[in-house]
């Protein structure tokens, strides 16, 4: 069966505040249409978090004040790669701040979010410039970052899976990359999505590629980690 396929995996964080992709993640064919009496792998436990009233999902460990991680889209979806640069820079009450950072050929953007720590979702977004912090709408937010989201035409069939080891941050990861057939503008090309048990919480990288070698749509992380955070909610700088 044909089913429209949509790019909306786990690299981000947290999910926007409308339901759409934040930083273009997506969610695999087998997540999206499982299979009758399909079952899904375990996935690590949570990190133990202190915080009143906000529980965390044993599959999605809260993220903490330092994580960041830089995601990078390529391919020729757009003229130029996007790299956006996620930060967990400050909590207030159940809320958590992340700065996103966008760069888009000579084009660099700056984003602070509000996430709702019980729900994981965004809501509340601002533009940060010259210094100061403008609140934006949630649409207006998505909209930019729009600028990662790549939609294939339709989900044929699952080909096969194979295991691989995958960089990152300079590190070697045993990786599992799952592939499958899909149509973009009713031509046939590979969907290829890579995970890895060492980062059950989210996708590692996925690319589309035509049968004849272009590479439509590659989205991947490139780094990952804990650091003191670059910025304040006080301050933009």
């Amino acid at each position: 069966m044909i089913r429209k396929l949509v790019l909306t995996a786990t690299f981000s964080f947290f999910a926007s505040g409308c339901g759409a992709a934040a930083t273009s993640t997506w969610k695999s064919p087998d997540e999206a249409w499982p299979e009758p009496n399909k079952t899904t792998s375990a996935k690590k436990p949570a990190k133990k978090a202190d915080i009143p009233g906000v529980e965390a999902e044993p599959s999605a460990p809260l993220p903490e004040v330092g994580d960041f991680t830089v995601q990078r889209y390529s391919g020729s979806f757009r003229k130029y790669p996007v790299t956006v640069t996620e930060e967990v820079i400050a909590r207030e009450g159940n809320l958590m701040i992340v700065d996103n950072t966008l760069e888009d050929g000579s084009q660099t953007l700056r984003f602070r979010t509000r996430v709702d720590l019980k729900s994981k979702r965004v809501v509340a977004a601002s533009k940060l410039e010259n210094g100061s912090e403008t609140e934006i709408s949630l649409a207006d937010y998505e909209a930019l970052m729009a600028a990662t989201v790549f939609t294939a035409d339709s989900n044929e069939e699952r080909i096969g899976n194979e295991e691989a080891t995958c960089l990152v941050s300079g590190k070697e990861l045993d990786c599992e990359v799952t592939s499958y057939r899909v149509m973009v503008g009713g031509k046939p090309a590979k969907l290829s999505v890579t995970t890895s048990k060492a980062m059950a919480d989210r996708d590692v990288a996925g690319e589309i590629m035509t049968d004849d070698g272009n590479l439509i749509y590659r989205a991947e992380i490139v780094e990952i980690g804990n650091r003191k955070p670059t910025s304040s909610v006080a301050s933009a700088d």
